[in-house]
């Protein structure tokens, strides 16, 4: 344990002020346990090394990290002190966000892309709900809905 990092439900301002041996993270300002972890063999998406990056916001590239993106953007979580963009942010700045139907796929043939889990939250309303709908081929094989509010971010693991 680092010097003077905090334990569970502690006052925090960020993550790097949690117990990282116990994989804590600073959430409305408290340490609570981050699920959100990669798995082996797995790759964190965290938007903040995109090419090109502009400073406050962009289309997110049309392949990155080897997954195709159709309708998906990126911001800058700090710019926008209105917003609740804040809350999502668990890396660096940046955050994918969407108005419309967003589409990731794997960029490599024959092969699958798997999402073990994301940080969700809601920007301006409360009460939003995403569907999520996963196919193998042309084939549905995954689908789930989750309410999201504003100043909550959700840890959403898919099984």
């Amino acid at each position: 344990m680092c010097q003077n990092q905090l334990s569970y439900g502690k006052l925090c301002n960020s993550s790097s002020w949690c117990r990282q041996d116990c994989n804590l993270t600073c959430v409305f300002r408290s340490c609570q346990p981050n699920t959100a972890i990669c798995k082996l063999d797995s790759t964190a998406v965290t938007f903040d090394d995109i090419p090109n990056l502009n400073s406050l916001q962009g289309a997110i590239p049309s392949v990155y990290n080897n997954i195709s993106w159709t309708n998906a953007q990126y911001l800058n979580a700090t710019a926008s002190a209105s917003s609740d963009y804040k809350y999502v942010c668990s890396s660096g700045q940046m955050v994918c966000w969407l108005n419309v139907p967003m589409t990731m796929q794997t960029s490599i043939a024959n092969t699958t892309c798997t999402i073990n889990s994301f940080v969700i939250a809601a920007s301006w309303s409360n009460y939003i709900t995403v569907t999520i709908v996963g196919y193998f081929a042309s084939t549905q094989m995954y689908t789930t809905t989750v309410a999201i509010n504003t100043y909550t971010k959700q840890i959403m693991e898919l099984n």
